[in-house]
């Protein structure tokens, strides 16, 4: 069916195609990363690939609920029309033009948990909610 969407597809045209994960025996399998050579190989590019996140769903219980799925966008060549403008978002913060944080240091959040994984092994640690100075590039 893809080989046939190619064919038909006009020389400046695009396919977007959505796809989710298959579980086999309680492994995933990310069905973009299967297609994409199938698409590829039809000689076609991918120009994005774009995560679409929802909130509704089953529950897993024995891994996190995948709660996306991937919408890949291929067109046949590189003549193709994208209207950013006629689906850009406007901005969340119109007037920030820049970081306005400290000039030499920002502070990164992070987590501190004790995990106990054996006598054997001894705890391991990992580091939550402190603040670590990390440097800033400056232009």
């Amino acid at each position: 069916m893809i080989g046939e969407c190619v064919r038909t597809l006009h020389d400046s045209g695009s396919i977007c195609w959505q796809v989710g994960n298959y579980v086999n025996n309680g492994e995933i399998i990310p069905l973009d990363i299967a297609l994409y050579p199938i698409f590829a190989g039809l000689g076609l590019h991918l120009r994005n690939r774009s995560v679409w996140h929802f909130e509704h769903g089953l529950h897993a219980s024995k891994r996190f609920s995948g709660r996306y799925e991937v919408i890949l966008w291929f067109t046949k060549s590189d003549r193709y029309t994208f209207n950013l403008d006629d689906v850009r978002v406007p901005q969340k913060y119109p007037n920030k033009k820049h970081f306005k944080g400290p000039s030499s240091r920002c502070a990164i959040p992070v987590k501190i948990i004790l995990i106990d994984v054996g006598a054997d092994v001894g705890p391991e640690i990992v580091v939550e909610n402190e603040e670590i100075l990390e440097p800033v590039q400056e232009a």
